[in-house]
């Protein structure tokens, strides 16, 4: 994430617009932490890159574009050398963010969207 120019801001309640629940299932699937949730979704906080580091929503934060694209770039080469199998790697991904795709309805690992029986086949067994 951009030091100069990167923060993280839910405007919802500022504009009173409710969050619709597949937005609270990735909020609770990307951020760990409830005190972080509450911070963020019930408190509108405005958190700048570094408090996105402290709080482990994001991985690092950068001084400009290109030490942020430069970090992105070394992150993908990195997973690449590990060699994963793919298959494998999007199994554990839909495990992992099983209650987000079970409120989206969809299976992203096969480009399966809307709420089809097959995705529904696909999801009740995790």
């Amino acid at each position: 994430m951009r030091k100069d120019r990167g923060f993280l801001y839910m405007s919802e309640l500022d504009i009173g617009y409710p969050i619709p629940i597949w937005f609270s299932a990735l909020v609770k699937c990307k951020v760990g932490s409830p005190a972080v949730w509450r911070e963020v979704v019930l408190k509108a906080a405005k958190l700048t890159a570094e408090m996105g580091v402290e709080r482990g929503i994001v991985d690092s934060a950068h001084d400009g574009v290109e030490e942020t694209v430069e970090a992105g770039v070394k992150l993908g080469e990195d997973l690449v050398r590990r060699n994963w199998d793919g298959k494998v790697y999007a199994g554990c991904r839909k495990t992992l963010y099983v209650e987000l795709l079970n409120k989206l309805g969809s299976d992203e690992t096969v480009g399966d969207y809307g709420d089809g029986e097959a995705n529904k086949k696909t999801l009740s067994k995790l």
